[in-house]
């Protein structure tokens, strides 16, 4: 019975991969998953794999956004950004939500004196 399914050797998965063929069109050539092509293509050493070490390095390195809290204020140019907790009907809570309107530059410096800098409000 010949199977249809099956990952290519390395020689013709290597040629394949020299040819510009991308892992998905190769499995979808091949009736797999692309998670098969790249197992093989790792083991075959043809690709680098990334190893948890590595995804964790990597995450440790991202920076870690400033959490939202209520009150804060958040100014750009030409609007200023307000976080508010708003009922939410549908989850019966609330959520914190951001107010986003436009800031005249006529009351951006007296909003600028009173909370200080592009961030502030009641936690400043």
């Amino acid at each position: 019975m010949d199977h249809k399914r099956r990952v290519p050797e390395e020689a013709k998965l290597s040629a394949l991969l020299r040819k510009g063929k991308s892992l998905d069109e190769i499995a979808k050539a091949c009736g797999v998953r692309t998670s098969a092509v790249r197992l093989h293509a790792v083991r075959y050493g043809l690709i680098g794999s990334r190893t948890g070490s590595v995804r964790l390095e990597e995450a440790r390195a991202r920076a870690i956004p400033e959490a939202r809290r209520r009150g804060d204020i958040t100014m750009s140019a030409g609007r200023i950004t307000f976080t508010r907790e708003t009922h939410v009907a549908g989850r019966r809570g609330i959520e914190l939500r951001d107010l986003s309107l436009p800031c005249p530059l006529i009351y951006q410096g007296a909003i600028k004196e009173k909370f200080g800098g592009t961030r502030g409000g009641i936690h400043a």
